[in-house]
């Protein structure tokens, strides 16, 4: 079974910086628990207005897997702006 490198990027408008970093602990400590997470570098764009990230997983499945919670998590943010 072969590593799944994945990048996300969506919109998104703000916080940025040190105040995203404050302000998403607990969902950095989340994806840490994601099953086959192995790590994630976080990217932003205050000038684009988007924030993302480019992940590593143990496997496709465990990628697609979180694909899926994500997009669900990233609905439920939108309707909540």
């Amino acid at each position: 079974m072969s590593k799944t490198l994945l990048q996300i990027h969506f919109n998104f408008s703000g916080p940025f910086g040190e105040e995203m970093t404050q302000q998403l602990v607990g969902l950095a400590e989340s994806i840490n628990e994601e099953p086959g997470f192995i790590w994630k570098i976080w990217t932003e764009s205050e000038k684009n207005q988007q924030a993302g990230g480019i992940y590593l997983f143990e496997s496709e499945e465990t990628a697609q897997a979180y694909i899926k919670k994500h997009t669900a998590r990233l609905k439920i943010l939108a309707l909540m702006r």
